[in-house]
């Protein structure tokens, strides 16, 4: 009794595991199998393949032109008429627009989870959204091309379930391959006649382009065309065309048949479309010249967009509002001030750096919500030999000096004037060393104890105009 009581406790227990819905969804089961079998099996298949195909035509192929001769027959009055075969007829597809990717992910307890992805060698990344409880989901633009994927969860890589079948493992984490290829057709046509053909396609859709404009088929040649369904040239919606394919007889085209294409464009949602007038600024100096620079959104797609275009550097910043279904609320056009003294200043040894522009939105695709724009320019400027006047803490009744040396980036003479605030002066003296040097003084013999000094004192060369700041810091203590 106990015997058997074990037993049932086994094949329970196996079945469940068996049966397990979050086994059989995530797990990969390997079974061995003999080789010499599967191949004996294959060759056997591929004869059985090979026989029906002989016999039968598939549903989706067609033969254009004349019916099937007998091509041993050179008798035959038909010969000289063209019979070409396509694999397709017609060709019914639904692309995306901004060619989004949809990804997901069950992470318990994470707070951030990304979706990381590479296809040339750089680590590209966008923040998916947290929608209730553990899911998390995002939509990416994603070209056609060959990817490498993975979920990035508090730091942690693995690839995403859906693609788990296979995985590669680098220094970056475990990623999953994905091949995407969405917009291309490609046609299979076969010459079966004895004669050589020249067949051509035309087509007055712009939205259907091909690789080439014919294709020379040699006698029961194969050839193949490719086709592509341009996005941009599409209407929301259905769109419908035709493919005429045509063969030279006696110096003319003759029409040997038709592929129907339907193709549904789908638009998921609106994306942000930005420029910006510079995009070099080139030659500014400080202090003396104002840079303008216009930037102009489009809402493209469908539906309402939100952002904002932010200058980190000088502090400025807009919000916009469009939708990309009102013509006369889908672009936005702003004009920022700059003052070059909000610039950057090159690193040292250069005179060239960027300056950058952030475009934020809600777009419903995670990587369009985030853009940087990088305007490059070169800033003549006053190079100081300290980055502020810094007194540190001073004891009330002490005296201290700091020396300021002051060039050009240009390396041309400078004659430095300077100007001090007039809360600083009753404490603070400026003495002149030299024309590009300055002692700065800070007598806190009349001033109180725990007062804090930040000031900014302007700098001015007089041969250029060139303009600049300094910042002056201190802090007062009692003497002790």
């Amino acid at each position: 009794m106990n015997g058997a009581t074990e037993k049932f406790k086994r094949f329970h227990e196996e079945h469940a595991r068996l049966h397990d819905p979050a086994i059989l969804r995530e797990s990969i089961e390997l079974i061995p199998a003999d080789s010499s079998r599967l191949f004996a099996d294959s060759i056997k298949h591929r004869k059985k393949r090979e026989d029906d195909s002989e016999r039968l035509l598939s549903p989706s192929t067609q033969f254009f032109g004349a019916p099937v001769p007998d091509l041993s027959s050179s008798a035959d009055a038909t010969a000289n008429r063209p019979l070409i075969k396509v694999n397709r007829t017609s060709v019914n597809r639904r692309i995306h627009l901004f060619q989004e990717e949809s990804f997901s992910c069950l992470a318990p307890g994470a707070k951030n989870v990304e979706l990381v992805w590479t296809n040339d060698g750089a680590i590209n990344r966008a923040r998916l959204d947290h929608e209730q409880g553990e899911l998390f989901k995002g939509q990416v633009a994603l070209s056609e091309d060959d990817y490498l994927v993975a979920l990035d969860v508090d730091g942690h890589t693995r690839p995403p379930q859906q693609l788990a079948q296979r995985v590669v493992i680098n220094e970056q984490g475990v990623f999953a391959p994905l091949e995407i290829r969405r917009s291309t057709e490609t046609l299979v046509v076969t010459n079966c006649r004895r004669k050589n053909e020249r067949v051509l396609f035309e087509t007055q859709e712009p939205w259907i382009r091909l690789d080439r404009p014919f294709i020379d088929l040699l006698a029961l040649e194969t050839g193949k065309v490719s086709i592509e369904f341009d996005t941009a040239a599409m209407v929301t919606g259905p769109n419908e065309g035709c493919l005429h394919l045509k063969v030279w007889r006696e110096e003319a085209a003759v029409s040997v048949g038709v592929i129907h294409f339907a193709v549904e464009l789908i638009v998921g949602g609106a994306v942000a479309e930005f420029s910006v007038t510079p995009r070099n600024f080139g030659e500014i100096s400080q202090g003396i010249d104002t840079v303008q620079l216009q930037c102009e959104v489009r809402a493209r797609g469908a539906g309402p967009l939100n952002g904002m275009i932010s200058l980190p550097q000088s502090g400025d910043l807009v919000d916009f509002s469009l939708n990309a279904n009102e013509e006369t609320n889908s672009r936005f056009t702003h004009t920022f001030v700059i003052n070059s003294t909000a610039l950057v200043l090159p690193q040292p040894r250069t005179t060239e750096d960027d300056f950058e522009v952030l475009v934020l939105t809600d777009s419903f695709l995670a990587n369009y919500r985030l853009n940087r724009i990088q305007i490059p320019y070169k800033l003549n400027y006053l190079k100081k030999s300290l980055p502020a006047l810094s007194f540190g803490t001073v004891r009330v009744g002490e005296t201290r000096a700091m020396r300021l040396e002051v060039a050009r980036s240009d390396a041309r003479e400078v004659e430095l004037a300077v100007t001090l605030p007039s809360t600083i002066r009753t404490f603070m003296e400026a003495i002149f060393v030299r024309p590009d040097a300055y002692v700065f003084r800070l007598d806190a013999r009349q001033l109180r104890a725990g007062m804090e000094i930040e000031e900014t004192v302007h700098l001015i060369d007089r041969r250029s105009g060139l303009r600049d700041q300094i910042k002056v810091l201190a802090y007062l203590v009692a003497v002790s």
